[in-house]
C-alpha cells in the first residue's frame, strides 16, 4: 500500500478513493488515531468503533455549535 504514516492521510485523494478499505484496515491496526486532510482542511482521523464511541459519548467534545459557552 501507498501509504506514508507519517504524512496526514488524503481523504480527497484519487489513491484514497481506490484503495479506502485497505488504508481503514491499516489504520484500525496500525494507526487509531492518525492526521488526515480533507481537500485543505486538517482532521484528525479516529478508526476504531470504540473509540469513536468514546468520543461522542465524551462532554468535553462539543457537538452542537449552538451550546458552546466561554468560560
Amino acid at each position: 500500500m501507498k501509504f506514508d504514516p507519517n504524512k496526514p492521510l488524503d481523504l480527497a485523494g484519487e489513491h484514497f478513493a481506490y484503495h479506502k478499505y485497505e488504508h481503514y484496515a491499516y489504520l484500525r491496526e496500525h494507526l487509531p488515531v492518525s492526521k488526515g486532510k480533507i481537500s485543505v482542511m486538517k482532521v484528525n482521523l479516529l478508526s476504531r468503533y470504540e473509540d469513536c464511541l468514546a468520543l461522542v459519548k465524551d462532554s468535553r467534545f462539543v457537538r452542537n455549535k449552538t451550546s458552546i459557552t466561554e468560560g
